[in-house]
């Protein structure tokens, strides 16, 4: 019986799956984050970059990689969140973001995370003073993936630069792995699967800011 079972699932997979053979475009949305005071101190997040590596067909799934037969440039590689398989765990299509980007999407995670801790987000350069804590930092790994017979995964790692009036140091925030529920291989579950790992990545960032 469980091995009919399995193969029942197989078969969804593959039929799920081969009806998004493409490209798929997503919108991702921030977690909610619950609102303290403030405590008088002012940050600026500035720059945050896109270091993640991809490869056209990786041996691992939770490597980044796109459809091949879809455009693969780097404006299109800053928008991509994750990537489907079929049943059999061969790659299908890709999803991206429908509006901004992996960079932009962490920079407004951490803003969004800071200013529930009480900070003052200040969105313009040129008000940054001398108190003014700046932040800048790396995207290293951000992806969402599928693992046969389990369900969806996502990960999410940041490399943060703070400079403060008092000190400068380096904020690093992984979060591995996030196991998602969900049999049916579609962009929804990928989405609900980064926006899972996005609210553990964000209750992990409190920690090195209160």
């Amino acid at each position: 019986m469980r091995r009919l079972a399995v193969v029942l699932m197989a078969m969804t997979l593959v039929v799920s799956g081969c009806a998004m053979l493409n490209r798929s475009e997503m919108t991702v949305a921030l977690p909610e984050v619950e609102s303290r005071a403030l405590i008088g101190k002012e940050v600026y997040v500035g720059t945050i970059v896109d270091r993640r590596v991809f490869e056209d067909r990786p041996r691992n799934a939770s490597t980044p990689s796109l459809d091949p037969k879809q455009e693969n440039t780097p404006e299109i590689r800053v928008r991509a969140i994750g990537r489907l398989r079929s049943g059999y765990g061969n790659a299908i299509g890709d999803v991206v973001l429908k509006e901004g980007t992996v960079e932009t999407l962490t920079a407004d995670a951490i803003r969004q995370t800071l200013t529930g801790l009480g900070y003052t987000v200040i969105m313009d350069k040129d008000q940054i003073t001398e108190n003014t804590i700046v932040i800048e930092g790396t995207v290293d790994k951000f992806w969402s993936w599928v693992v046969m017979m389990t369900g969806f995964r996502a990960g999410i790692k940041t490399s943060l630069d703070v400079r403060s009036p008092d000190r400068n140091r380096i904020v690093e925030t992984e979060i591995i792995t996030v196991t998602c529920p969900g049999y049916i291989i579609s962009p929804v579950n990928t989405v609900r699967c980064v926006e899972q790992a996005l609210q553990e990545y964000v209750d992990e960032l409190k920690k090195d800011f209160e």
